[in-house]
């Protein structure tokens, strides 16, 4: 057996130049549904780490996995050794051994341990759910929704895809598929929004075209005293420096769009026509709409172009304001 001398042999750790990244399930990625429901946050991590330092996993070529004794492991503490900016992989027993001195408590090592652990177990309890969930995509002509939730899975870099209609689809698909191997049943609620949002994702780009198109078709926002006409999109409750304040969000006949606080004149009969206020007490904190149902406003106020889009705007001080319909 050929004689170690490479800087991570056990003779020459020094505990002081490493630092603990995480802990990590290194085994093959072999069930990624498993993986994006349990792990997928601590590898993401991970992989976030090793992109943002730089740092390359050192190369092991003396058996096992362990990066100090060459045993066998599939549970890995992963650390950073700061001088060579390499990160090793070693297995429980050595971390407890070798990094004795690292002067920090275990606890942190042991309950992601502990957790990564329950989360293989958790994968193994879920491949029956899994197997029958894929059996009830089958039979409603919905395999795409199971393909994309393993893609998913298996390539975290879908979710950095610019066009946020194609990622939001993705992700509520990858919800559900989760849930039916939860629970074990394709609702018939499910087997109609899964369509939907199947098409949503493969007809993404174009969709977002169109989207464009409208947007770029929008009036610019004015600047000055401007007398606004259009629909209110949604209400929002915020606590300011001068106490609680309802603002709105509102679209003109032109196209722009402004934001600014509700006049005082016509706050209680816009919120009274949300549902989603329930009538309840103005000092609601958040974001509510209109069922589709939204009123139209007019009113004069002072409006400032917005710096990042010059299709919205912000007003101020506005008067002579009426709800028309």
């Amino acid at each position: 057996m050929t004689t170690r001398t490479d800087i991570h042999c056990p003779s020459r750790i020094q505990p002081q130049d490493y630092e603990f990244v995480t802990v990590v399930d290194i085994r093959p990625d072999d069930d990624p549904i498993a993986a994006a429901m349990l792990q997928a946050e601590v590898r993401e991590n991970f992989r976030r780490f090793l992109k943002a330092t730089g740092a390359t996993i050192s190369n092991h070529e003396h058996g096992g996995t362990c990066h100090i004794c060459g045993a066998n492991a599939v549970y890995m503490v992963a650390w950073h050794h700061i001088p060579t900016n390499e990160v090793i992989l070693v297995g429980y027993d050595c971390t407890e051994k070798m990094f004795d001195g690292y002067g920090k408590d275990f606890a942190e090592i042991d309950g992601q341990l502990v957790a990564l652990r329950k989360s293989a177990a958790r994968c193994r309890s879920n491949l029956a759910g899994k197997a029958k969930c894929q059996a009830l995509l089958t039979d409603e002509g919905l395999t795409r929704a199971w393909d994309l939730s393993v893609a998913a899975a298996a390539d975290p870099d879908v979710w950095q895809d610019s066009n946020l209609l194609r990622v939001d689809a993705l992700r509520t698909i990858c919800d559900i598929v989760r849930t039916i191997i939860r629970n074990g049943y394709l609702s018939d609620a499910q087997i109609g929004y899964l369509r939907k949002l199947i098409t949503q994702h493969d007809n993404a780009a174009a969709v977002q075209a169109e989207r464009d198109a409208v947007d770029a078709a929008r009036a610019d926002c004015p600047e000055g005293r401007i007398v606004i006409t259009g629909k209110v999109l949604t209400l929002r409750g915020e606590v300011t420096a001068f106490g609680h304040v309802v603002k709105m969000l509102v679209e003109d006949e032109s196209g722009f769009k402004v934001w600014g606080t509700v006049p005082s004149n016509i706050v209680d009969d816009l919120c009274d026509r949300s549902p989603a206020m329930m009538r309840m007490d103005l000092d609601f904190d958040g974001k509510v709409g209109f069922g589709g149902n939204n009123p139209r406003v007019q009113f004069t106020a002072t409006i400032t172009r917005s710096d990042k889009d010059t299709k919205f705007g912000f007003f101020k001080r506005p008067a002579k304001s009426t709800i028309l319909d």
